[in-house]
């Protein structure tokens, strides 16, 4: 008995709608005159919103962004007393927080998207009998799908949304 199992490898135009995000919520609290720091590396596929930056909560804090050699930063005395517009920051980057003041503590949240690669969505053919035939396929409107082969697609004329399926063998 064949049991065929798909699961969606990358879709190009799909990818955020259907993917979750991880939420890191960053803290640091400076010692002394040792600065508090602690920060989240975004990675390239990724996308970072810093969501959350409290006035209250961040007197003494900065967030700075690290991207391409260069570094942008948000303190709260430039968010004043109504909050802040959200900060979307594409990988590779990094995302840290700093707290300057002995007596401060801060905190951001950051959302990322997509999350890490789910484990649920891949396929393992075991060592021993039996096996998998495995496809890629693709669409350009993810009702029918054909198989393709790896390779580079550039200029298309439509966008085209890829997936492996895998055709277990007894």
């Amino acid at each position: 008995m064949k049991i065929p199992t798909s699961f969606l490898a990358l879709a190009a135009l799909t990818l955020v709608s259907i993917s979750h995000a991880r939420v890191v919520t960053l803290t640091a609290q400076a010692t002394g005159s040792v600065v508090g720091t602690n920060e989240v590396f975004i990675e390239d596929y990724e996308l970072a919103e810093i969501v959350s930056f409290p006035t209250a909560m961040n007197l003494n804090s900065f967030i700075d962004v690290l991207k391409d050699g260069q570094r942008a930063t948000l303190q709260t005395l430039a968010v004043g007393g109504v909050g802040f517009e959200p900060i979307v920051v594409a990988g590779p980057a990094t995302i840290r927080l700093r707290v300057v003041n002995n007596v401060s503590a801060g905190l951001c949240t950051v959302k990322i998207t997509p999350e890490s690669y789910p484990p649920d969505k891949s396929i393992l053919v075991a060592p021993g009998s039996g096996g998998a035939a495995i496809t890629l396929e693709c669409s350009t409107n993810l009702v029918n799908w054909m198989a393709t082969t790896n390779g580079v697609y550039t200029n298309l004329p439509a966008a085209k949304f890829f997936r492996i399926k895998a055709e277990r063998i007894p």
